[in-house]
């Protein structure tokens, strides 16, 4: 029990640059940077896409190491660093580039596990959707109530584990909720045009954040319990 807090925690204080490893929340665009399928997708350079897998491989193996260590105080420095990496790339991105991202933000906003009605906020998704003017006003206004409610259950949870691990339930349903609301102010026409206004669909897909390493962990077992029938087989020979 203690073990599986401690990997929430870490998750949970990881949060604004975890999502894109799966199970904690929406992608937004630099987040999704962080994905191989979109690294391709966009066509980065050699250099940027060896820069955000040394990011990530580093971010992870802290983190578990900060998770073994029941080192909470570290994750913020961290979190940090890894948004820096991302800031950078995000910075150097064309306006192709970006448009682009902007669709696969939808994608995953729309289609994912967790919806993100932030995505209609973006000018470029109003301008797809063709959003009259009073559409954008309402989404505007629902967008800041919710981000208000978001800064009230963060400041009510700084500090307590059980109350982050809580806040994140809360955040997640208030942004489901949230895009309900804004889905009740677009046409039908407008909905059906969803697939469009995302551009081709790639799989933008995660994974659990420590699931590489726990991947590792049974192939290593598997060849153990391999070397181990060898062995018997050998001695009874």
């Amino acid at each position: 029990m203690r073990k599986m807090m401690a990997v929430v925690a870490v998750a949970l204080l990881a949060a604004p640059v975890m999502a894109q490893f799966g199970g904690f929340g929406p992608q937004d665009a630099k987040q999704l940077l962080a994905n191989p399928n979109v690294q391709e997708e966009l066509k980065l350079s050699e250099e940027q896409t060896k820069l955000l897998k040394e990011a990530t491989t580093t971010l992870r193996e802290k983190l578990e190491a900060a998770r073994k260590d029941f080192d909470f105080a570290s994750i913020p420095a961290l979190v940090a660093d890894f948004g820096k990496t991302l800031e950078k790339v995000y910075g150097k991105l064309d306006a192709k580039q970006l448009e682009r991202l902007e669709q696969l933000e939808f994608q995953a906003g729309t289609k994912g596990m967790f919806k993100n009605p932030r995505v209609f906020g973006r000018k470029g998704i109003q301008k797809s959707l063709d959003m009259t003017d009073k559409q954008k006003e309402k989404v505007k206004g629902m967008l800041t109530e919710m981000e208000k409610d978001f800064k009230e259950i963060d400041d009510d949870a700084k500090g307590d584990i059980m109350k982050l691990i809580q806040a994140n339930v809360k955040k997640n349903k208030a942004m489901g909720e949230t895009y309900e609301q804004v889905l009740e102010q677009l046409t039908e026409e407008q909905k059906k045009s969803f697939d469009k206004v995302g551009g081709k669909a790639i799989d933008l897909s995660g994974g659990g954040f420590f699931k590489d390493k726990g991947k590792k962990d049974k192939d290593k077992a598997k060849e153990e319990k391999k070397d181990e029938k060898k062995d018997g087989k050998r001695e009874e020979n």
